[in-house]
């Protein structure tokens, strides 16, 4: 079998992406699942042709007939109908039900004792404590179950990247000086039904949509390891990261606790426990009342989820001017 991500930038270099794409088409209709593999990471990321999620899940979805690596990504895309495409939870899970690997075992069992409904919304109530009305702070006891937030560690923990930004002088990435910790995102095509059920999960008890939700991130703190006083909220944009969602998915170390100064007040969750608080006010203006630090980690390690949320949806149409 031909590798064709391989042939697929030859053809781009000597023929232009348009003959590429023509030549990557053909071969998928003949029945090529790398050929259809390039083509559905096309639609996907818009490098070089128009970003079409509905086009990327139909060619994942031939691919995966015969490669592995497709199938994550088709599943994450009929689970969450990332694009505009309709939510395909059964199809999504009648997938991650033919796989044979032990997360998808994992996955299922921790499906089945969901309180969810056909489509994979949650069908719970929340009652969460409001220690703090203005700016609002809610705390959400037990929000995931010991083995939901065992499984957000574990799917984490081979991915976890040090905090990095660049170097305002010589443009290299260097260690973070405000936040000291270790994590990974997983985007719409890298989150697996468990992930979806539980940021629709997020969704339904902050009353916000999924739409509106960053990626959830996980986020790894060793000892000595610390977010240093910061707001989550963001200067000058259209779309403001109106509130924060934490998790927390482990209890056994010391230090590391939320700590909110200007409010006079401090959160350290159990597992599974939650906190949601305002970054923003309605009209996107930051709240310094909510500006916020992470402990330092004097012993163990600290494991949390994370999500920011949006005031809008967020815009995943990818970048513009595509030439198809």
């Amino acid at each position: 079998m031909h590798d064709w991500r391989t042939e697929a930038d030859l053809l781009v270099e000597r023929r232009g992406v348009e003959a590429a794409y023509k030549t990557l088409l053909m071969d998928t209709e003949a029945g090529n699942p790398t050929a259809a593999l390039c083509l559905a990471q096309w639609r996907l990321t818009g490098h070089l042709i128009r970003r079409d999620l509905a086009e990327a899940r139909r060619f994942y979805g031939l691919a995966a007939k015969s490669l592995e690596e497709a199938r994550q990504p088709y599943i994450a895309l009929l689970a969450n109908g990332a694009g505009g495409c309709d939510r395909a939870w059964r199809q999504a899970l009648n997938e991650l039900q033919n796989e044979k690997i032990d997360e998808a075992s994992v996955q299922i069992a921790l499906l089945n004792r969901m309180n969810i409904d056909g489509a994979g919304n949650p069908t719970d109530t929340f009652a969460p404590e409001i220690p703090q009305s203005v700016p609002h702070i809610s705390v959400f006891r037990s929000f995931l179950t010991a083995a939901e937030s065992k499984y957000l560690r574990s799917v984490a923990r081979p991915r976890l990247q040090r905090a990095t930004v660049v170097h305002p002088t010589t443009g290299r990435l260097i260690h973070d000086p405000i936040r000291k910790s270790s994590s990974t995102a997983f985007s719409f095509v890298e989150e697996t039904p468990v992930i979806h059920a539980i940021n629709r999960r997020i969704g339904a008890a902050t009353g916000t949509q999924y739409e509106q939700g960053e990626p959830l991130q996980v986020l790894s703190y060793g000892e000595g390891d610390e977010y240093k006083l910061h707001s989550d909220a963001m200067a000058n944009v259209a779309n403001q990261r109106l509130s924060t969602f934490l998790i927390y998915l482990n209890e056994d170390y010391s230090g590391g606790a939320t700590d909110f100064p200007n409010l006079d007040f401090q959160f350290k969750g159990g597992i599974g426990d939650a906190i949601w608080f305002e970054n923003a006010d309605k009209l996107g203006r930051p709240l310094s009342a909510t500006n916020h630090l992470g402990g330092k980690v004097t012993s163990g390690e600290k494991v949390i989820a994370s999500k920011w949320i949006r005031a809008k949806q967020l815009d995943i149409s990818g970048p513009p001017g595509r030439p198809f």
